[in-house]
C-alpha cells in the first residue's frame, strides 16, 4: 500500500436514471458497521421523493475501499 487515499466519482445516465458511485480507498467498513441516523435519513428522504425509483447503497468494494452508490430518476415522477 502506498498510503495514498483516493476518492473516485463516476456518474452515468442509463434508461432515465442517474447513477453516481463514490469510491473511497481510505478504509473498509467493519463487519459490525451499521447504518447511522444520517444515512437512514437520506434513505428515507429518497423514498419520500422518488419511491422505488431511487436507491442508496454503501458497501465494501472488493477489499479496495468503500463504495457508495446512488441512483435517482431523471424525471420528477415517482411511479
Amino acid at each position: 500500500s502506498t498510503g495514498i487515499e483516493k476518492i473516485r466519482l463516476l456518474a452515468t445516465i442509463d434508461q432515465k436514471q442517474l447513477h453516481i458511485k463514490i469510491h473511497n480507498t481510505g478504509s473498509l467498513l467493519s463487519p459490525e458497521w451499521r447504518e447511522g441516523i444520517g444515512v437512514g435519513n437520506c434513505r428515507e428522504r429518497l423514498r419520500v421523493l422518488y419511491g422505488r425509483n431511487a436507491n442508496l447503497a454503501i458497501e465494501n468494494d472488493h477489499h479496495t475501499g468503500v463504495v457508495t452508490s446512488i441512483s435517482l430518476p431523471l424525471s420528477e415522477s415517482n411511479e
